[in-house]
């Protein structure tokens, strides 16, 4: 037969205690996890701003920011960022996704490695193919001159590849293709994308 001790009387300030500690830990983790959310670009260090170190873009490449290129390449110089956030453009493609966060301007991004983004002209609009080694998140945004840019996002399972269609768009208004990807193991990633050959 168990005997049965009599239980203890906590005390009010160790259950107080208790309780506050718990409620600190969890806002703690909450701040940690939305400060790469909230963070605007001022400096921060919100995820991965390329795969690779922001010196020049690779040489006698067309199409590349701040170099001629074919119709519908960027021809211009790329933006460093401000300090108004880029309004959020509409999650797109089938299977939806989580909103990836906006990287705050154009500092440190490089190109896309070879065969991993381009995008090209189509008798519809704009087509943008992306291809990751794993699964995870996609988000292709258009810088488009003299408009709004305008972005779609998906989730791809296995690291298969997928193309983004922009109807719609003249591809004469694209400046560039910046492409963001978050896949499982890595950090996020910020690149521009090449134009097709």
């Amino acid at each position: 037969m168990k005997s049965r001790r009599p239980r203890r009387a906590r005390s009010i300030l160790l259950r107080i205690a208790g309780y506050a500690g718990t409620t600190a830990l969890v806002a703690a983790a909450a701040v940690v996890l939305l400060l790469p959310v909230l963070d605007d670009g001022k400096g921060g260090t919100a995820g991965a701003q390329g795969s690779s170190p922001a010196s020049t873009a690779p040489g006698g490449q067309a199409g590349g920011p701040g170099g001629p290129g074919p119709l519908g390449t960027p021809t211009g110089p790329v933006p460093q960022g401000s300090a108004r956030p880029e309004p959020p453009g509409p999650s797109g493609g089938p299977g939806g996704g989580p909103q990836i966060p906006d990287q705050g301007g154009a500092e440190g991004i490089t190109w896309c490695p070879q065969g991993t983004a381009s995008y090209r002209a189509t008798r519809t609009g704009v087509d943008v193919a992306v291809s990751v080694g794993s699964s995870g998140a996609i988000r292709a945004e258009l810088a488009l001159r003299g408009r709004a840019p305008e972005s779609q996002q998906t989730t791809v399972p296995g690291g298969r590849p997928h193309t983004f269609h922009f109807r719609g768009l003249s591809p004469q208004l694209v400046e560039r293709v910046k492409i963001t990807t978050v896949s499982v193991g890595v950090s996020m990633q910020t690149c521009y994308a090449r134009a097709a050959a």
